[in-house]
């Protein structure tokens, strides 16, 4: 995994992992919430998600036929799911 990952808070990004492959959330203001929630400033949460892009553990959605986007704001690999365990994430 990225090691960048490891420049912000980890309870910050235990509570993203978590959302995204437990609960399944994939909507970033849903993430941003339940950041907040923990008692953690938010902030951070926009560009946690962009190392997690980068890194292969969620992927952008692709574009509907009509040219609209599906409901979620990503679409999470859950072949990264040992990978992320493997770092302590979960």
């Amino acid at each position: 995994m990225n090691q960048e990952i490891h420049n912000y808070d980890k309870e910050v990004v235990k509570v993203i992992t978590n959302s995204i492959f437990k609960e399944e959330i994939t909507s970033t203001q849903v993430l941003k919430d339940r950041v907040y929630q923990n008692g953690h400033d938010d902030k951070d949460v926009s560009d946690i998600l962009n190392v997690l892009l980068y890194s292969g553990i969620i992927d952008m959605p692709r574009y509907e036929l009509n040219g609209k986007f599906r409901e979620h704001d990503f679409m999470v690999n859950m072949h990264k799911l040992n990978e992320v365990e493997r770092e302590g994430l979960i």
